[in-house]
């Protein structure tokens, strides 16, 4: 079973699934490879505590007052939900079509659907969803891009394995740090900047 099977079959987004197989002692999941019978027993196992159903939310926004939510139009949230399964796609099955075939099953569309109206409510554009879902391999949320958004930090800056002030390949990336919740995402800013990889702001 990929991956993305039992992300479906779990009902959760795949950072949290990758948070869930490192806490269990799979930290070395890989999407194209097929999850052993041990990890899939384990994620099954442990995966109603980390339902997108269970509340609180893992990430909510830190300001004083809750912001006005944006309305989102059915179209719209087809468009989102169109570039989600194109950028997953693209991370987990290289290989695979990245259009949106014309029968997916329920709950694929289920997953589809609550991940694009958490994009959607974090004021994100398709576009701009695909481009930090690819640039960061699946492994960001969206309040968690939206938290460094803020901050300053594009994809692109979200993506770089920066450990210590300098770039270190095989090392987490800032959005991956700022997602397990190890820096907070004006920390990353603040890190990127003092490593001269991200503009002060003006």
């Amino acid at each position: 079973m990929l991956l993305f099977e039992l992300a479906c079959e779990l009902n959760l987004d795949f950072p949290t699934l990758y948070q869930l197989g490192a806490s269990l002692g799979f930290p070395d999941i890989d999407q194209n490879i097929p999850l052993t019978s041990e990890a899939v027993a384990a994620l099954r196992a442990a995966a109603p505590a980390a339902s997108l159903d269970a509340p609180p939310r893992r990430y909510p926004p830190r300001v004083r007052h809750r912001p006005r939510q944006p309305e989102v139009k059915v179209a719209d949230l087809s468009l989102m939900a169109r570039s989600i399964y194109r950028a997953e796609t693209a991370v987990f099955s290289p290989h695979r079509s990245r259009a949106l075939p014309r029968w997916i099953t329920e709950a694929e569309a289920q997953v589809l659907e609550r991940q694009a109206l958490a994009w959607a409510a974090c004021w994100f554009e398709p576009a701009d969803v695909e481009r930090w879902i690819v640039l960061n391999n699946a492994a960001v949320a969206p309040e968690a891009a939206a938290e460094m958004r803020r901050a300053g930090i594009s994809a692109e800056a979200a993506a770089i394995p920066l450990w210590y002030g300098k770039v270190r390949k095989g090392h987490r990336s800032i959005a991956q740090r700022v997602h397990a919740r190890d820096v907070t995402a004006d920390e990353a800013a603040a890190q990127l900047r003092a490593a001269g990889l991200l503009r002060s702001a003006a």
